[in-house]
């Protein structure tokens, strides 16, 4: 990621700010992060992370909603 950061941003290898320019210029997340929450969404993670990432298809109620069908998660 901070190879194809420098690429993007034409930055050399010792510059300042990479995981700045990462999380608040490009908007991209940690991978642990982005691991974490694949494990959640397919049962892989502990109960108590597994309950906070749930499908917004799964949820009473908010199956009908348009946002039930593009796979986005309910934020509690």
């Amino acid at each position: 990621m901070n190879a194809a950061t420098r690429l993007i941003t034409n930055t050399w290898n010792f510059d300042c700010g990479l995981k700045y320019m990462q999380r608040h210029v490009l908007h991209w997340l940690d991978i642990s992060l982005c691991v974490t929450v694949y494990k959640c969404v397919h049962g892989m993670a502990p109960g108590y992370l597994s309950e906070l990432c749930r499908p917004v298809s799964a949820l009473q109620g908010c199956r009908h909603l348009r946002s039930a069908g593009h796979a986005h998660l309910d934020f509690p």
